[in-house]
Order: C-alpha cells, then structure tokens, then sequence
C-alpha cells in the first residue's frame, strides 16, 4: 500500500470482467490512482500470472477531469470537491478500460506500472 494515498477517498468501479478488479483513489496533492487488477485465468494462460496495472494522474490532470466530469456550481465552476469527482468517475466509467480510454481522448496525462505480482 502507497503511504501517499487517500484511504477514505477511493471508490470501486462497478464493471468489468469476472476476477477483475478497478479502484480509484485520491493521492495526497491532489492527483488519483487507478488500480487494476485481473485475477483470472485468462491473465494467468498469457501472462503466467496475476496482473496489476497503476495509472498515476497528477494534479492538473485530476483538476481538468474535475472540468470533465462534475456538473457546474450555481457560480458556474465545477464542483471541486474529491468526493464529487469519484462519484462522478464512478458513476461514468464501468472498468479500468473505459476509464483509460477516456483518459486518451481527453488528453490528460498519466503514467503507466504495470505488475505481475506472482
């Protein structure tokens, strides 16, 4: 576990494949933390084993998803609340997938670590 999360700040996306898992997690400074994680057979009859995969979103890529994402305050500025913007990513995106896809399209940047932890 990264010391640099938010544990109360983390919510489960509801899709996905059988054995797969995604969550997202705010990070202390402002940025998120998608973790995926695939404990089926398929990863094991490619791969040899387990998968997990981290996308590490900084600030100003967590701010512009909050542009995205989260409707408009009376004032007309995005609801900027950590909370507000995981509901809004959980209630949009069903797995890690879409979550990145969506990512690409937007252009928001994110670095990449994937582990086979077996």
């Amino acid at each position: 576990m990264m010391a640099d999360r938010d544990e109360a700040a983390r919510v489960r996306l509801a899709g996905g494949l059988e054995r797969t898992a995604t969550t997202v997690a705010a990070r202390v400074g402002g940025g998120l933390e998608v973790e995926f994680y695939d404990l089926g057979d398929t990863a094991r009859a490619l791969l040899g084993s387990d998968v997990s995969i981290r996308l590490t979103i900084g600030p100003a890529g967590a701010r512009r998803m909050r542009a995205l994402l989260c409707p408009a305050n009376p004032d007309g500025e995005p609801d900027g609340t950590t909370a507000r913007l995981l509901a809004s990513i959980a209630g949009r995106f069903g797995d890690y997938f879409e979550l990145r896809d969506w990512l690409d399209e937007s252009r928001i940047p994110y670095s990449k670590a994937a582990e086979s932890p077996a």
